[in-house]
């Protein structure tokens, strides 16, 4: 569901100048507008990890006139797993950051993983013990690799 949602809002970014210059501008701003939850000290780095990911695949979809839907762009799908998993991600890498070892099946942030994957709170905490990204602190990292585990991104 919240992949469907920021799909949905880049869509319309890619629909319509006026909004796609404000959410290009202040991605953050603007998700967080529409309900999208994005924690106050994570805002500056969202942003640019909201630009890295969307920026190009925004430039494809205007640049090429055979393109009808932002989402039908290479990689659209991908980047916006990626967009919708800042916040379990950032969840985790926080958890984590106090360690590893100390995460349980019943930790909200495992929980919530589980959730945004369609997977056991099991199977979620095998994934973050086995995550590079999580042991190095590196939400960007951890979120490519929930996304390439759910089979999103290659």
């Amino acid at each position: 569901m919240c992949r469907e949602f920021v799909e949905r809002i880049l869509e319309a970014g890619a629909a319509d100048e006026e909004f796609r210059v404000q959410l290009m501008e202040r991605p953050a701003f603007i998700l967080r507008e529409a309900g999208f939850i994005i924690q106050e000290d994570t805002v500056e780095a969202f942003e640019m990890h909201f630009r890295d990911e969307i920026y190009p695949l925004m430039t494809t979809f205007l640049q090429d006139p055979n393109i009808m839907s932002f989402m039908s762009v290479r990689g659209a799908a991908c980047a916006a797993c990626k967009i919708a998993a800042w916040i379990v991600g950032t969840a985790v890498v926080a958890a984590a950051a106090l360690g590893v070892a100390n995460l349980t099946i019943a930790t909200p942030a495992v929980v919530g993983l589980a959730a945004y994957m369609g997977i056991t709170t099991a199977q979620a905490l095998v994934i973050i013990g086995a995550s590079v990204g999580v042991a190095a602190g590196d939400v960007r990292a951890f979120i490519a690799e929930i996304c390439t585990h759910m089979g999103v991104c290659p």
